[in-house]
């Protein structure tokens, strides 16, 4: 036994996840993570946030479907998944 609780033991993963994700969000390139932000931090819908950006639709999926791989690989590297 380690000496840590268990959820001493979850904070510590969660803050490593955490940090992981951060990383690989900043390096996304910026127009990625406009586009991630919009619509998972401010809820926007894709064609809202297409309309904002002046881009398609269909490339604000790509923009969240890369920023979703970018994260799942990442984490993946770290053993987090």
């Amino acid at each position: 036994m380690n000496g840590k609780s268990g959820s001493e033991t979850r904070g510590q993963a969660d803050a490593e996840t955490l940090a992981i994700m951060r990383r690989t969000f900043d390096a996304l390139p910026a127009q990625t993570r406009a586009v991630f932000a919009l619509h998972r931090f401010d809820g926007l819908d894709y064609a809202s946030i297409a309309v904002r950006l002046g881009i398609s639709t269909a490339a604000v999926e790509r923009h969240v479907a890369l920023t979703l791989r970018a994260f799942a690989h990442a984490l993946i590297r770290a053993g987090k998944l």
